[in-house]
């Protein structure tokens, strides 16, 4: 699912309008329509806003829904999530990046971040 698609879904399960999204999120209406039409990638401080509007994280937004789900039961599962997570990191930084080199330290910001959550939920952790 393209994540235009996942923050308009988000938006709708919330029953926020276009308008009301772009608000809290301090964007303008258009730019939140060409995302969810996936005319436009959000860059990084866009994303973030976003999420932070509809109460939703970076992983979420950037996370593989075609992944099969964990087996919490192992630790090498969990070291198994923590990799595919970083691999998604790196891959929406990579296409931030590619799109504008100049945002080298948000890009960076985007992996540190995805990587935080998971250790703060104790995967990936030594």
């Amino acid at each position: 699912m393209s994540v235009g698609r996942k923050i308009g879904d988000a938006r709708r399960l919330q029953r926020m309008t276009q308008g009301e999204l772009a608000t809290a999120a301090g964007l303008a209406r258009n730019t939140v329509s060409r995302i969810e039409r996936d005319e436009r990638s959000p860059g990084v401080h866009t994303a973030r806003a976003l999420t932070a509007a509809l109460d939703m994280s970076l992983s979420d937004l950037y996370d593989d829904p075609k992944a099969p789900a964990p087996d919490r039961t192992g630790r090498g599962t969990d070291m198994q999530e923590f990799f595919g997570m970083y691999a998604v990191a790196l891959e929406a930084a990579m296409r931030v990046y590619e799109a504008r080199p100049e945002r080298a330290d948000d890009v960076r910001a985007l992996v540190e971040d995805v990587l935080a959550e998971h250790v703060a939920r104790g995967v990936g952790e030594a």
